[in-house]
């Protein structure tokens, strides 16, 4: 889930109306579902969140939780969707272009060692072995990679393909939408 830039302002408008609607419903939340609330609503659009609490207030009559209101507004991502993102990728842009990747792919990626070399790794969906073992690896690293993010607050690198990375390492700015225009032919070099 990527970072959304809101104001403090904004966050405590969210943090009130959440509180508010909690005492509406007679409960009472802990320090401990403050800071969950507050870390969830710093990455979440606060006019989306509000959103949330408005639809489910209308629906439900018990206090949701982070994890419903991630799933309310579709953030939850599950290790199959993102092998398939994350797949999908491989075939759009190839090693050499830097692919379009939130922190939950990102670091994945880098536990299997970067991105050329998942490129390089990922076999054909038709081989009935390579691409299970594959998957399943993906998976595991998914788990550990959101382990790592979530919970140990490990703010994953960049995912670059070949032609950013040398750019990168030779102090060259980095080729402009590679990630969302994979046909595009690469800049000439200097």
């Amino acid at each position: 889930m990527s970072v959304v830039k809101n104001s403090p302002e904004q966050i405590k408008q969210a943090m009130v109306a959440l509180a508010d609607f909690a005492g509406a419903r007679r409960y009472e939340l802990t320090e401990l579902e403050m800071k969950m609330w507050l870390a969830f609503v710093e990455r979440v659009e606060v006019a989306s969140f509000m959103r949330f609490l408005s639809v489910w207030g209308m629906r439900e009559k018990f206090m949701p939780t982070p994890s419903d209101a991630a799933k309310a507004l579709g953030i939850i991502v599950t290790p199959e969707q993102a092998f398939e993102t994350a797949y999908r990728q491989v075939k759009a842009v190839g090693p050499y272009n830097t692919p379009q990747l939130d922190a939950a792919l990102t670091q994945p990626v880098i536990l299997m060692g970067g991105w050329a070399r998942f490129c390089e790794d990922a076999p054909d969906q038709s081989s009935e072995f390579a691409f299970p073992q594959f998957r399943k690896r993906f998976l595991e690293m998914y788990g550990q990679a959101q382990a790592q993010v979530e919970v140990q607050g490990i703010t994953p690198q960049k995912v670059l393909g070949l032609e950013d990375a040398s750019r990168e390492r030779r102090g060259l700015p980095l080729l402009e939408n590679t990630t969302t225009s994979p046909e595009r032919l690469p800049a000439p070099r200097p």
